[in-house]
């Protein structure tokens, strides 16, 4: 998945994904793109998704799995985790 993510958007720096305890409420919300389903994670179909969610937003939940923040800057990105997990 990261490398797909890596090649779709070359510009970008850091991908962090991470499993957060609140992926539930993250995806009611409606504020980042979700995954259009549950998909086997370490699969193409899940990397696919992803890198294509992310070909046009710098965030994608993985549904019912977790998020991926992509960006040039580590602290922003950890930063910007720390805010979706306290929501």
């Amino acid at each position: 998945m990261h490398l797909l993510i890596h090649q779709k958007r070359p510009e970008i720096k850091f991908c962090l994904h991470v499993h957060v305890p609140n992926i539930l409420k993250i995806q009611i919300f409606d504020r980042f793109p979700v995954t259009s389903k549950f998909l086997s994670y370490g699969t193409i179909d899940l990397a696919k998704e992803a890198s294509n969610i992310l070909q046009s937003s710098d965030y994608a939940v993985l549904r019912d799995h977790g998020i991926v923040v992509i960006g040039e800057n580590l602290n922003t990105i950890v930063g910007e985790v720390i805010k979706i997990i306290r929501m």
